[in-house]
């Protein structure tokens, strides 16, 4: 695990803020935001008629149900209703791309093993501690079922961690997606997302993948705005962050002005689904470990349940004067849910001091401009040749000016 992590969970724990169930990532572009399949609407205001309920993406599959992270997880999430999967990867030691959230086999499979010293001969015979008792599967076994035709909808977001050797996790994912062969009317590149949790990931990335579109994971706001003017890139955020009334409202803004498309994650309460199903505008997806209490919230949203939208309710008190509606009152945060907005706006603010020293040289190269430049000579068009000179850069880094 890189010292990034080490840190911020010490910061994280000093807080007591539970970092494993609230910061597990998502990101996820799952679909380039001008593509909506299967994404259902509703009217919210008379002013906007168009605003689309976010996706349901399933956290390491169906894992309120099923073993988290298993074959059989991610395919009852598409049963009970899911648009997207979010799955973590990590690297065997014969180069296997397997999907685990955890770098050890301890929690899962019962094992004091790291991935990364385990043959896929060896993975490939344990069982989930959790029943019923399943497998460790492969990327490949999940891709194979997402290229059937019945699934061509799904979308997948790859939870890339920090323990990943950057250079040699993106050629691996290349080989993998490329070995599979994708649906003809929906490419891997329109349905895979790439999440990362640092810069140092996109170089490699635009080397191996350069038309997947990768997202940036993180619980810190100040980390995040480094990458607002960067094409071409997606957001997946911690959402008792952006619940901050103060930077997480100015931060919505930013990105809706941008276009990027932004994820939330890890959602399991009601109001806080409402929450997210309120910012439709701005969030495309809502990860979350129980599908089917977000596809019913949503579907109580379509039917005129839970409040007055029409005013943008959710249960909105009238007879209290306008400016008594905080964000707060209007989505009935419980007290301890509260309480953890606040700690979250504590932990993302030392977590993104911490992350700006630490990956300063790899954020300073992305504000230098060009990333990747392959430079043939242009001399050859300029003489009347036949070769025509290609210049490929990829600006990560638009405009200079800060958020």
């Amino acid at each position: 695990m890189g010292d990034e992590t080490h840190i911020i969970e010490n910061l994280a724990n000093a807080f007591h803020f539970d970092l494993k169930s609230s910061v597990s990532p998502t990101t996820q572009p799952l679909l380039p935001k001008e593509s909506h399949t299967h994404h259902r609407t509703y009217t919210p205001t008379r002013k906007d008629t168009s605003c689309r309920i976010p996706k349901n993406i399933a956290h390491r599959g169906y894992k309120a149900k099923f073993p988290e992270n298993t074959l059989n997880a991610f395919i009852h999430a598409v049963d009970v209703g899911a648009d997207g999967l979010e799955a973590d990867i990590h690297i065997s030691r014969d180069g296997v791309v397997v999907i685990s959230h955890d770098a050890s086999l301890k929690r899962c499979f019962g094992i004091n093993k790291r991935i990364v010293d385990c043959d896929w001969s060896y993975l490939q015979s344990l069982r989930t501690l959790k029943s019923p008792h399943e497998p460790m599967p492969r990327l490949a076994d999940l891709l194979s079922y997402l290229a059937e035709p019945d699934q061509a909808h799904i979308s997948l977001m790859l939870d890339i961690k920090l323990s990943n050797d950057p250079e040699t996790v993106m050629r691996s994912l290349s080989h993998t997606i490329h070995s599979i062969p994708p649906p003809a009317s929906t490419p891997w590149d329109k349905r895979i997302s790439l999440g990362v949790w640092a810069a140092k990931y996109l170089p490699p990335q635009q080397t191996h993948l350069p038309t997947f579109r990768p997202t940036i994971i993180t619980y810190s706001l100040l980390y995040a705005r480094q990458f607002l003017h960067i094409p071409h890139i997606s957001l997946s955020v911690n959402q008792k962050v952006l619940m901050n009334p103060l930077c997480g409202r100015r931060f919505l803004r930013h990105v809706q002005a941008r276009g990027i498309p932004l994820f939330v994650w890890t959602v399991n309460e009601e109001n806080l689904m409402r929450w997210a199903v309120r910012r439709c505008e701005v969030v495309q997806g809502v990860v979350t470990d129980d599908p089917v209490l977000f596809e019913r919230v949503c579907r109580g949203i379509q039917d005129g349940e839970d409040g007055d939208v029409e005013g943008g309710g959710y249960g909105l008190n009238r007879s209290l004067p306008l400016h008594h509606h905080s964000e707060n009152y209007i989505d009935k945060l419980t007290h301890s849910q509260c309480v953890m907005v606040v700690l979250a706006a504590l932990v993302s603010a030392l977590c993104g001091a911490v992350l700006l020293v630490l990956q300063y040289e790899d954020l300073r190269a992305l504000k230098r401009g060009v990333r990747y430049v392959d430079r043939r000579s242009y001399d050859e068009e300029e003489k009347g040749g036949e070769g025509k000179e290609e210049v490929k850069m990829l600006m990560l880094y638009e405009d200079q000016d800060g958020v």
